[in-house]
């Protein structure tokens, strides 16, 4: 009977009023339809495609290829792959990147790379640490554990850059020999690392202290020498850049008063050096 009544009433209705009904009734169920797809949409978020780039398993895999391959060619792609991931400071997947390179041990791999035979394996590494010590975590777990592999690297005289060991390490920081480094110097090699001991030398200074100790100093005023009496080779820029970020972190270490007895601790009488150093730039 009710749906009788609506009917007829309905039909009562002028032909205009209906027409008015039926548009609202089409506009309605047309709002409940756009509703409910938004409701269905599902909204770009953690499980998209490209989530699978810095999701755990992917590090995981970068890090494998790292220390099971030897190929040069494969090395430099996991390595650029992390470097990539990592590079901006703002973007949150490249924070999860950093710090799961840390949790994984990919660290000491990374470092031992630097070691590489292969220069570009080598840069490329370097590049990709100082994108990782961008998280403090890694940074301070660099200056603990790597600091004297790193500063090893300063040179590129066969015999030191391949020596691990801290006792040679410590035989060289307490000669007073200069540390002979050759005339070819690598300035790609050279420049990130430099870039890497300096983030780790001033955050700390019980790190500025052990990098003294390690014969840093030496090592950065024997490769000022050289680059500055290779002002007319064809890397003239870098070789510059380079010198000058050299001399800067001596600098930088002469000011922090609480170290200049870690100079006559270790036997360097470096001082007067760096003061000279200092006047260079």
């Amino acid at each position: 009977l009710r749906e009788t009544r609506v009917s007829i009433s309905n039909e009562t209705k002028p032909l205009a009023s209906r027409l008015i009904d039926r548009a609202f009734r089409s506009l309605s169920r047309n709002k409940l339809n756009e509703e409910s797809n938004q409701r269905d949409t599902p909204e770009p978020g953690p499980t998209s495609a490209e989530s699978a780039l810095w999701h755990p398993d992917a590090v995981a895999t970068f890090l494998l290829i790292l220390r099971r391959t030897s190929n040069p060619v494969c090395l430099e792609a996991a390595a650029g792959a992390i470097q990539n991931l990592t590079a901006s400071k703002k973007w949150p997947p490249a924070t999860v990147v950093r710090a799961e390179v840390r949790l994984q041990q990919g660290l000491p791999t990374l470092v031992e790379l630097l070691h590489s035979s292969d220069s570009t394996v080598a840069i490329t590494v370097a590049m990709t640490l100082q994108n990782v010590i961008l998280e403090r975590e890694s940074l301070i777990e660099l200056g603990r554990h790597s600091l004297s592999t790193l500063v090893t690297c300063l040179t590129t005289e066969s015999d030191l850059i391949r020596s691990r060991s801290l006792s040679s390490l410590t035989s060289f920081a307490t000669s007073t020999t200069i540390c002979k480094i050759p005339t070819n110097v690598d300035c790609q090699i050279i420049m990130p690392v430099l870039r890497l001991c300096s983030r780790i030398v001033l955050c700390q200074d019980n790190f500025a202290s052990y990098f003294i100790e390690l014969g840093g100093v030496q090592r950065l005023n024997s490769l000022i020498q050289v680059l500055k009496s290779e002002k007319g080779s064809i890397q003239s820029d870098i070789r510059e850049t380079c010198s000058k970020a050299a001399i800067q972190l001596l600098k930088a270490l002469w000011k922090i008063k609480s170290l200049h007895f870690f100079y006559s601790e270790a036997a360097i009488y470096a001082a007067p050096k760096v003061l000279e150093v200092g006047q260079l730039s």
